[in-house]
C-alpha cells in the first residue's frame, strides 16, 4: 500500500500592523553603532509615527536604565500633523548602556472622544457613543490591578447614566483622570515597536574636557635625572590650577634600542641618549611594558 501523502499547509499570513513607526532619531549609522551622551544629557528622539484612518495614537518612548529590567515610558507628543512627526525625552542619569525604543497603539479611548465631541457640538444624539466609550473604559478596567478598577467602572457607569465628565477630562496626564486609566492599561506586548537602540551614557568629562600632556620622563628634580611617576603625582594639583581635567601620558614602554638616534636626529646616538619615546621593544620589554625608571603609580585620586 502506497505511503499517503498530505498536501502541505500554507504559511499563515500576518496582516501588517496598522501603525507604522519611521525615521527613529537619534541613530548612527542606522543603528549599527550606539548613540554617546553624558550623564544628564537628555535623549531627544523623534520618530515619524502615523496609521492608516483616522483613530487617533499613542506614543510613548520607552527607556530601559543599565542593570535594570523594567522601562519607564514617557509619553511622546505629535509635533507636526503634516509629517505626523512625534518627540519625547529622556534624561540618562546612570552610567554605562541604555536602550530606548518608541512604542505605539491605536488610542480608542481618545479616538472615541474626539469622534464624539464633533457629534456633540454638532447637536447629534451620542446614547450610542456614552455607551461605546464605558465598554473601551470597562476593557481598560479589566486590564489595571484590582485596586484600580473601581473607580475606573465607576466612570464607565457614569458614561452610561449621561454624566459626560469622563468625556470633557480626557486630556490629563498629571492626575488620574479617564484618559490616564486608559493609558496606564495598555500592554507593551500589545504596542507595535521600533527597533531598539543602545545609548552608551558617560561620564561629563567625555562630552567636554582640557586635557594636558606631558612626559614623565622630564619632570625629574633636575636635568640629569629620570622623572618618575611620582614626580608626576606631586605635579598634579599645579596642573588642575591651570585649569585641565585630563592628564595625558606620552609612552611610557621601555624605548628600543635598535636604530637610536641622538640628540638633534643624529644617527650616531650614544650610550645615554634616550632616543624616541615612541619606539618600541627593548630587552626590558615591549608596548604593554613600563619603562624601569618611572616607577610606580601610587596616587589614589581622580586622576
Amino acid at each position: 500500500m502506497a505511503p499517503s501523502r498530505s498536501t502541505p499547509r500554507a504559511p499563515k499570513q500576518v496582516p501588517p500592523p496598522r501603525i507604522v513607526i519611521d525615521d527613529l532619531r537619534p541613530l548612527v549609522a542606522g543603528g549599527r553603532f550606539p548613540v554617546k551622551r553624558v550623564t544628564g544629557e537628555p535623549v531627544v528622539v523623534d520618530a515619524t509615527v502615523f496609521a492608516e484612518g483616522h483613530d487617533e495614537l499613542r506614543v510613548v518612548v520607552a527607556h530601559q536604565a543599565p542593570d535594570t529590567k523594567g522601562w519607564e515610558l514617557v509619553a511622546m507628543t505629535s509635533i507636526s500633523s503634516g509629517d505626523d512627526l512625534w518627540r519625547g525625552e529622556f534624561v540618562p542619569i546612570a552610567l554605562g548602556v541604555h536602550r530606548f525604543r518608541v512604542l505605539a497603539w491605536i488610542d480608542e479611548f481618545a479616538s472615541w472622544a474626539s469622534g464624539t465631541t464633533r457629534k456633540l457640538d454638532a447637536g447629534v444624539d451620542i446614547s450610542s457613543e456614552r455607551l461605546a466609550g464605558a465598554a473601551i473604559l470597562d476593557a481598560a478596567a479589566a486590564r489595571l490591578p484590582k485596586k484600580q478598577r473601581p473607580v475606573v467602572h465607576d466612570a464607565a457607569e457614569a458614561l452610561r447614566n449621561g454624566d459626560l465628565t469622563p468625556l470633557t477630562d480626557v486630556g490629563a496626564e498629571d492626575r488620574p483622570s479617564p484618559a490616564s486609566w486608559y493609558h496606564a492599561s495598555l500592554k507593551a506586548n500589545d504596542a507595535v515597536a521600533s527597533a531598539t537602540v543602545e545609548v552608551v551614557v558617560e561620564r561629563e568629562r567625555a562630552l567636554f574636557s582640557a586635557w594636558y600632556e606631558l612626559f614623565p620622563r622630564s619632570c625629574g628634580p633636575d636635568a640629569t635625572t629620570h622623572g618618575t611617576l611620582a614626580d608626576v603625582e606631586r605635579q598634579l594639583d599645579d596642573v588642575a590650577e591651570l585649569g585641565f581635567d585630563v592628564l595625558y601620558l606620552p609612552p611610557l614602554h621601555p624605548i628600543g634600542r635598535a636604530f637610536r638616534k641622538g640628540p638633534n636626529n643624529r644617527e650616531d646616538a650614544g650610550p645615554d641618549d634616550p632616543g624616541s619615546p615612541w619606539a618600541i621593544g627593548a630587552p626590558e620589554g615591549g608596548h604593554t611594558a613600563l619603562h624601569p625608571s618611572s616607577g610606580r603609580w601610587t596616587t589614589s585620586g581622580p586622576w
